[in-house]
C-alpha cells in the first residue's frame, strides 16, 4: 500500500516520466546510429549530418513531450486543443 502511494505523488510521477523519456530517446538514438553504421547507401558526411539532425529532433520531441506532460497537470489541453482547432478553421 505504501509503495503505490509513493508513485501517486506528483514529483515521483514527473521523475518517472522524465526517466522514461530519457530512456526512450537514448534507445532511438542508438537505433539510428546502429542503422547508419550497418548501411552505406549515403556518403559519410551526409550520414553524420542526418545523425546529428535526428539527435536534435529526438531531443526536442522528448522535451516537448515532457513539458506537455507536466503542463497537463495544470491545464486542460482538451479545451485548448479544441479552441485552437476552431480558431484555425475560422481563420481559413
Amino acid at each position: 500500500m505504501v509503495f503505490t502511494e509513493f508513485f501517486q505523488q506528483f514529483p515521483v510521477k514527473v521523475l518517472t516520466v522524465a526517466l522514461l523519456i530519457i530512456l526512450i530517446v537514448y534507445f532511438i538514438r542508438k537505433f539510428i546510429k546502429l542503422f547508419f553504421d550497418k548501411t552505406s547507401f549515403l556518403d559519410e558526411k551526409r550520414e553524420e549530418t542526418l545523425m546529428h539532425f535526428s539527435n536534435q529532433v529526438t531531443r526536442v520531441v522528448g522535451l516537448a513531450f515532457f513539458f506537455i506532460y507536466v503542463l497537463s497537470h495544470f491545464f486542460d489541453f482538451g479545451k485548448i486543443l479544441t479552441s485552437s482547432v476552431v480558431l484555425a478553421s475560422a481563420w481559413q
